[in-house]
């Protein structure tokens, strides 16, 4: 069985594929428990409350053991619980400096904390279709999963997110991607995903602030809102199609002429079947469930993939 990261290079005739178009989306049915001290703010430098979250698993209990709804790096929060004593607590949290949220640490190999602060604070700084406060809520699970689709339906590559499909997490996981590599850089020239309308202003932003990776993602990909949501969107730059010299993210404009029609749906449609696992993975293991959608994936890409041979 294939790895998972092998993914990146398939090809094949489907139309979309071999051009180098995915669909990037977040399906929030696929949730995971995470531990429940989640309520803390980082205060960054430039003055931004940053949320964050603690990805670990929390204490699941078995047959002689109760379960706790923290991890194991957060027992003093299981005792102030017990206590109903909140002081100790706050006195914790506020003690603690740390630039870096919790959720974010898998990326610090790319990054500096300081350099991922930016990134954060660019993101709080893009104006949104939606209401910021949807998109940022935190719970004691997960908010679901990332997916990388090409129009085929082969799985390029998944995420877990932990605020509901911010920019920040979405840059990060396509640089992990993509662009640590220049065999891996040729096989992304094009990027549906439904916010591509505020990504695109959010790489120029980070391109100012000189982080790593944001202006050659920039120059190397054409960005546009697939089909399924860019009927939904109300900006001058998305809709409508005709008539609009403002229109920049539209799949159907000539500028995507190479990758017209091909499947911008591919999300949608792998996440019918993905959802099946939803309950049965929803108590698992932070590490054995990514291992699990490993193998979920793959097996599900060779069926593709032998289908289009």
């Amino acid at each position: 069985m294939a790895k998972q990261e092998s993914w990146i290079h398939h090809s094949c005739a489907v139309k979309g594929c071999t051009e180098g178009y995915v669909t990037i989306d977040g399906n929030e049915k696929l949730r995971r428990s995470i531990c429940s001290q989640s309520g803390e703010k980082i205060l960054s430098s430039e003055g931004l409350r940053v949320q964050d979250c603690c990805p670990e698993d929390p204490g699941f209990g078995g047959r002689f053991k109760k379960p706790v709804k923290f991890c194991v790096n957060h027992q003093e929060c299981v005792e102030n619980e017990e206590n109903k004593d909140g002081n100790e607590m706050t006195v914790r949290k506020s003690s603690r400096k740390r630039k870096l949220p919790l959720y974010l640490k898998e990326y610090e190999s790319l990054y500096s904390d300081e350099s991922i602060e930016r990134i954060i604070v660019t993101d709080e700084e893009v104006k949104s279709c939606k209401d910021k406060s949807k998109l940022n809520k935190f719970y004691k699970t997960t908010a679901g999963m990332l997916f990388v689709i090409r129009p085929c339906g082969v799985i390029v590559g998944f995420a877990e997110m932990y605020s509901h499909e911010s920019l920040t997490q979405v840059f990060l996981l396509l640089r992990k991607m993509f662009f640590m590599n220049d065999s891996c850089k040729k096989r992304i020239k094009y990027l549906g995903y439904d916010r591509c309308c505020e990504l695109k202003p959010f790489l120029r932003r980070l391109v100012k602030e000189n982080v790593a990776g944001s202006e050659e993602m920039l120059n190397d990909v054409q960005f546009l809102v697939d089909i399924f949501h860019v009927l939904k969107h109300t900006k001058p730059s998305c809709m409508p199609l005709n008539n609009n010299p403002l229109c920049e993210f539209h799949p159907k404009l000539d500028k995507f002429s190479e990758i017209h029609g091909c499947n911008t749906e591919s999300c949608e449609q792998a996440f019918k079947k993905l959802n099946r696992f939803k309950y049965s993975t929803r108590h698992m293991t932070r590490h054995k469930r990514v291992v699990y959608f490993c193998l979920i994936n793959c097996d599900h890409n060779e069926s593709i993939d032998n289908k289009t041979v």
